[in-house]
């Protein structure tokens, strides 16, 4: 090896050593400011909790008890059916419209339902959405009592 060659491999090493020896510095510096971790004892056992919990057929009145199911209103799961029944786009009968919502009424909030799950006309099958059948009704029936006279 040249001379130049030891050189360079000496300062190598030498950088390469302080580099090592400074996150060394930065890690034991830091670990004596952040202190031990403090972690409360009911933290530790929310994070090793079980995720869920078996129901039988005796727990099931207990559990409907306790259960709290979020009940989202028309207006936040009618957002996409708004886009073509506001303003009529398509033939779709504009909530508000008495006189188009009417003969639609007469046929029951059932038949509404299964049309909107099937789709018809321009309409997509459930609206192009992901609803499940108890929330359309919910939809349909706020949508009718908005368009009755």
């Amino acid at each position: 090896m040249g001379n130049q060659d030891k050189a360079f491999m000496r300062n190598l090493i030498v950088v390469m050593g302080g580099l090592v020896a400074l996150a060394v510095i930065v890690f034991v510096t830091a670990q004596q400011l952040a202190g031990p971790a403090k972690m409360d004892i009911k933290d530790t056992e929310m994070n090793i909790a079980r995720a869920g919990t078996s129901v039988t057929a005796n727990d099931k009145v207990r559990v409907a008890a306790k259960v709290v199911v979020a009940k989202k209103t028309a207006a936040q799961l009618g957002g996409t059916c708004m886009g073509c029944h506001a303003t009529g786009v398509a033939g779709a009968p504009k909530v508000g419209d008495a006189a188009a919502w009417a003969p639609r009424a007469k046929l029951g909030v059932a038949a509404l339902v299964k049309s909107v799950i099937k789709g018809k006309g321009a309409m997509p099958p459930k609206g192009a959405t992901t609803l499940t059948e108890a929330e359309i009704t919910i939809v349909v029936k706020d949508m009718l009592t908005r368009s009755a006279k």
